[in-house]
């Protein structure tokens, strides 16, 4: 059974025709393969990215999210553009006050991306 509770909104992947996320009224964000659907191949609390956090740990801040009237509202996945810029390993959120927030880079089971983009971001990692 799918662990969520109300969806608020609900995409496919669309680098993956077998992964379908959900966005949920209790601010999770689970990405599950429909080969598996019982447990979510990825799950993210985005209440617990609201605290601030060192940058080392690679987690999200999201200081304008620090009002409980504040939820998310809406997700979109991105897209691949010219700039070279890893839009299409990215989620991106949009809260009620109107805030859109980045989830970067997003890789799971069966994420289909030319080995030059994963060399770029190791590189750009690298360079952190």
């Amino acid at each position: 059974m799918l662990g969520f509770n109300s969806i608020t909104q609900i995409h496919w992947h669309p680098y993956s025709p077998n992964h379908l996320a959900i966005l949920d009224n209790k601010q999770k964000f689970l990405l599950y393969d429909n080969n598996d659907i019982d447990t979510p191949e990825l799950q993210l609390n985005l209440n617990e990215m609201l605290e601030p956090i060192s940058r080392s740990k690679r987690r999200l801040y999201f200081p304008s999210m620090e009002s409980e009237e504040s939820t998310f509202e809406d997700f979109q996945f991105g897209e691949e553009n010219q700039r070279n810029d890893f839009s299409e390993m990215s989620v991106y959120f949009l809260s009620s006050q109107g805030d859109i927030f980045c989830y970067s880079p997003l890789i799971f089971s069966g994420f289909r991306i030319e080995t030059i983009k994963l060399i770029q971001l190791e590189t750009a990692y690298e360079s952190n």
